[in-house]
């Protein structure tokens, strides 16, 4: 299965929170609705399940998984997170 970058499911997830707001604030509008659903079918079909709820939940775990692994994956690099890197290269050191 391919699995949708953590930037874009995370986008997709502020977009149907911020739909579902716009959605419960006012009175219905047809295109609101339309871009509602198109909204929750992408989370659905990124994240491989067939409700907007469980899609939720599995997008928010995915991007909280990459951060999580980035953190981790910098700090045994040695990447520091300002991004300051020691590199080294045929027996040489150098600041990158």
């Amino acid at each position: 299965m391919i699995w949708a970058h953590p930037s874009t499911l995370q986008t997709l997830v502020d977009r149907y929170e911020q739909l579902r707001q716009r959605e419960l604030a006012g009175q219905p509008d047809p295109q609101l609705q339309a871009r509602l659903r198109d909204t929750a079918y992408t989370l659905c079909v990124s994240t491989g399940t067939r409700h907007v709820g469980l899609a939720l939940a599995v997008a928010r775990k995915r991007v909280a998984q990459s951060r999580t692994e980035t953190a981790v994956g910098l700090t045994e690099t040695g990447v520091q997170a300002s991004g300051d890197a020691q590199v080294r290269s045929a027996g040489t050191r150098a600041t990158v």
